[in-house]
């Protein structure tokens, strides 16, 4: 659980990880944390980068993760 949630809490470094397409050119262009509710609940706000005639779009997640290792 521990990686997951490592990887949860860097919202800021999303758009170094989260995949892109070469054709059409999309990526994600900003991510950042909104809002932490707790240490596994959180906000974010992702732009992605989409190339005309199409609009960038933009995002807002909630991110949680849970511990369902004991059932």
């Amino acid at each position: 659980m521990c990686t997951l949630t490592c990887i949860l809490n860097e919202i800021d470094l999303y758009k170094m990880w989260v995949p892109s397409l070469m054709f059409p050119r999309m990526r994600l262009d900003e991510s950042f944390q909104i809002h932490p509710i707790s240490k596994t609940d959180q906000l974010a706000y992702l732009r992605a980068a989409i190339p005309w005639p199409l609009a960038h779009r933009d995002l807002i997640l909630r991110i949680y993760g849970m511990d369902m290792m004991a059932r």
